[in-house]
């Protein structure tokens, strides 16, 4: 493994881990505080779950994961803790709702999504500037 690929690990590694502890602890926050966003609370799961799991995925691509290996592991993952978020809720004044549960499983295939098309978006553009980089060389 290269050291750039090492740095770019260690780059999603950091985003992922402080992203998921700050969405851990605004799920979390007492319900006066999440009712005052004026978005729906469904968008919400939805946007923040598939943050999370293009995140997830980046991370796995970083140690060279296949497309086909990160997403059994992604969506597991995102349907697991979405459970767990939703049941670990009502001990903090909110409510424990199973289309929460769903937007947070919707937002995971989007994410998954999102990261297939980057991916694939960033790949082509690396072969368009390919052969620049070896006529500036030569």
């Amino acid at each position: 493994m290269t050291q750039r690929t090492v740095n770019r690990f260690a780059i999603v590694l950091v985003a992922l881990v402080s992203y998921w502890s700050l969405m851990f602890y605004t799920t979390h926050m007492p319900a006066a505080i999440v009712e005052s966003f004026d978005l729906s609370d469904k968008f919400l799961h939805l946007a923040a779950y598939s943050v999370l799991s293009f995140l997830l995925a980046a991370a796995l691509h970083c140690r060279n994961w296949t497309f086909l290996a990160i997403v059994p592991v992604v969506v597991v993952t995102i349907a697991i803790y979405g459970f767990i978020d939703e049941a670990t809720q009502p001990w903090f004044g909110r409510v424990q709702d199973t289309l929460d549960w769903l937007a947070d499983m919707a937002g995971g295939i989007v994410g998954l999504i999102l990261f297939l098309l980057a991916r694939a978006t960033i790949r082509a553009i690396a072969r368009l500037l390919a052969p620049q980089r070896v006529a500036e060389v030569g």
